[in-house]
């Protein structure tokens, strides 16, 4: 059923019957638009008291400048047609209506509404049952106006000449303020009756529009993220590329690394920073944004709320000082498609020796024993919550299950971090846990907003920048 709610009787009956008086010559002083014939023939019924119009005005071309709310008072001989012109303001409506000089409401009136392009928007006629009427509350071509000049026209139905007339205009600032103006449900897909015009989230789903890769389809099923089915973890926050150069000893990150652990646990801030132009020993680097082909996704905040990034970071290195003196960043979500993690293809664009910083959160349902199993090119730190495990100092290719580090974690969520030195050549990483005989462990649940169920408005299997729940080919 169609949801059909007028303007407010407020604002419709009190500004058309406070605009009754004529408008004084002041307001007519501006003077037709060029261009267009006008009346060629006398009025045919004497002149009413207080007439206002003012000849030529017969298109919307002429139509009489005048100021809304206004009251125009005219006669209109056969085939005679009357036009106002109004200013309206973005996103601003107009509602007007024809009645005889004795504010009844006769049938013989035709109203138009022409545009700024003078094209016709609508037509209303008077009837037995009511006034010729142009109402923004159920018209949607009089209302959600783009700002310029519009114009208002009266005709007698048929052409018919008529003794007298007024012509009552109101403008409206703001189609969006008010009791409302829904008269479709297709305007009002999540029913909250603001049209989509005015509603920053078309489908109440809890996503702005802007940052909604299906705006008009709610999209907010929980997604449980899994490491794959080699048990390798795939989905990662990521901070890169940085400035890690040089190496402490031989491949492995630079002595400051323990203060990663300090960074990686504030990661669900996800706090926006513009990345600078790279560090003292790194050389110039492209700064520019992400380009308009990245696809938006989701970071988190320490409440598991989504805030808005890229899916691809920026490819300038990220000076150390910025690291430890405080500064708020951005977590870029990294969502692997393989097994290994490639970096130098997924960032690439900045130049050796740097560095990446990788967290994750993994959820175990019972206590475990066993390793975590990495494998970097080249060297680096890896830690389980605040506890630095082990590290790699090695000049080498990614390998799996290169290195083993033992842990003993109770059921529940435990953070994962990892810091990658890379001295030149590939760059990337790998990780999975192994149970205590060696064997893959997989089924584990992984979350990129902290420790808890990881939900994700913004699927989008293909990558294409449309979500899954409304891409006809996901």
């Amino acid at each position: 059923m169609a949801h059909v709610l007028r303007l407010p009787a407020a604002v419709l009956t009190a500004a058309l019957v406070a605009c009754t008086q004529p408008a004084d010559d002041a307001a007519l002083d501006s003077g037709p638009m060029d261009t267009g014939p006008g009346d060629t023939g006398a009025p045919a019924f004497p002149p009413p008291e207080g007439l206002n119009e003012v000849e030529p005005n017969d298109s919307s071309w002429e139509a009489t400048p005048v100021e809304a709310p206004f009251t125009a008072i005219g006669v209109l001989t056969s085939a005679d047609v009357d036009c106002y012109r109004v200013q309206v303001p973005d996103n601003g409506y107009i509602t007007a209506q024809a009645t005889g000089l004795d504010g009844l409401c006769p049938p013989e009136f035709a109203l138009s509404a022409f545009g700024r392009n003078h094209g016709r928007l609508a037509v209303a006629v008077g009837s037995t049952e009511g006034c010729a009427t142009l109402d923004a509350g159920t018209e949607p071509a009089v209302r959600y106006l783009a700002e310029g000049d519009y114009a208002v026209c009266v005709e007698g139905l048929m052409k018919s000449a008529v003794p007298g007339y007024q012509l009552q205009i109101v403008v409206g600032d703001d189609s969006c303020d008010g009791e409302g103006l829904v008269t479709d449900p297709a305007d009002d897909p999540d029913g909250d009756l603001l049209p989509n015009v005015c509603d920053d989230d078309d489908d109440g789903d809890g996503l702005l529009d802007g940052v909604d890769n299906c705006p008009l389809v709610a999209n907010t099923s929980s997604t449980t993220l899994q490491v794959d089915a080699s048990g390798f973890l795939r989905d990662w926050l990521l901070l890169a590329p940085l400035d890690l150069a040089p190496a402490e000893d031989g491949c492995l990150p630079v002595p400051w690394s323990p203060s990663a652990r300090t960074v990686a646990a504030s990661a669900t801030t996800g706090a926006t920073w513009q990345v600078p132009t790279g560090g003292d020993t790194a050389p110039p680097v492209d700064t520019s944004p992400p380009t308009d082909t990245s696809t938006p996704a989701d970071t988190a905040t320490d409440s598991g709320t989504p805030v808005d990034t890229a899916s691809t970071p920026d490819t300038a290195v990220l000076p150390l000082a910025a690291l430890t003196s405080g500064a708020s960043h951005t977590w870029w979500q990294w969502r692997g498609v393989a097994d290994r993690q490639d970096f130098d293809d997924g960032i690439g664009g900045s130049f050796s020796p740097r560095g990446s910083l990788a967290t994750t959160w993994v959820h175990f349902p019972t206590d475990f024993t066993g390793s975590l199993a990495v494998g970097s090119d080249d060297g680096h730190r890896v830690w389980i919550d605040d506890t630095l495990l082990g590290e790699d100092a090695s000049c080498q290719g990614v390998s799996i299950d290169d290195e083993l580090y033992a842990v003993d974690l109770t059921a529940g969520w435990h953070q994962v971090t990892i810091l990658v030195h890379d001295h030149g050549g590939g760059w990337g990483m790998v990780a999975r846990f192994l149970d205590g005989q060696g064997t893959k462990v997989t089924g584990l649940e992984v979350s990129l907003q902290g420790p808890q169920t990881h939900v994700d408005h913004q699927l989008d299997g293909d990558d294409d920048g449309i979500g899954d729940a409304c891409d006809p080919s996901p």
